[in-house]
């Protein structure tokens, strides 16, 4: 990944993780809340995937993703 890809993909993941913790803020029990928070970890669980052999903290990605969105 050259370092344009990795800054894009750095700013993804910030935006993404803000938003989650965002709806983690609404949390109000309704399946659709459910929905919401379960699609994000989904998808930083896959991204944290993908960026094995990096740095994750520089992603905003050094945290147990399933005990802080589930």
């Amino acid at each position: 990944m050259n370092n344009e890809e990795m800054g894009i993909l750095k700013d993804i993941t910030r935006e993404i993780i803000q938003n989650a913790d965002e709806v983690l803020k609404e949390k109000d029990g309704s399946e659709f809340y459910e929905g919401k928070i379960l699609a994000y970890n989904e998808v930083l669980s896959i991204i944290k995937d993908y960026l094995t052999g990096y740095d994750l903290k520089e992603f905003g990605l050094d945290i147990d993703i399933d005990s802080k969105y589930v």
